[in-house]
């Protein structure tokens, strides 16, 4: 995947293949890959097809889970995160059933000669839509109360 999203659009960023605006990319190089047709899609269609079971939307869903947990297990080491990482966001909601599975956990536990500090660092995924109008209205209160 990174191979063939490189020859296409140069430098690779996580962003790219976990972030929601390049969604479309990653799916038709995951149908290169599988041998299949490209085709227009939406996140919506992604999801019904994995639950249809069927391979490409599979993989893609499985691929932007690892690169999530990798990415928040880097920056859990690089910050000191102890307390645990939540995680955002449409993108991180809707991918709720693959982030939970073991082959995706173990994208951000097994850290190496690290993997003891994240051990017992929690993940969460934000469900509540109201939290950050919660947290926005939280700093707006903050910046006006000197």
């Amino acid at each position: 995947l990174h191979a063939r999203m490189q020859s296409i659009h140069g430098y690779v960023a996580t962003e790219m293949i976990v972030g929601g605006a390049w969604l479309q990319a990653v799916f038709d190089v995951v149908s290169d890959i599988h041998g299949r047709p490209r085709k227009q899609i939406t996140p919506t269609d992604v999801l019904a097809a994995a639950e249809q079971n069927d391979a490409v939307a599979q993989d893609v869903l499985l691929l932007r889970s690892q690169g999530i947990m990798n990415a928040v297990g880097d920056l859990v080491l690089v910050n000191g995160g102890h307390g645990g990482a939540v995680l955002t966001g449409s993108v991180a909601h809707a991918l709720i059933p693959w982030l939970k599975s073991d082959a995706v956990a173990a994208h951000f536990y097994d850290r190496g000669g690290h993997s003891n500090f994240v051990e017992d660092v929690p993940v969460r995924v934000l469900t509540d839509s109201a939290a950050p109008l919660i947290g926005g209205a939280a700093l707006l209160a903050d910046r006006l109360d000197p």
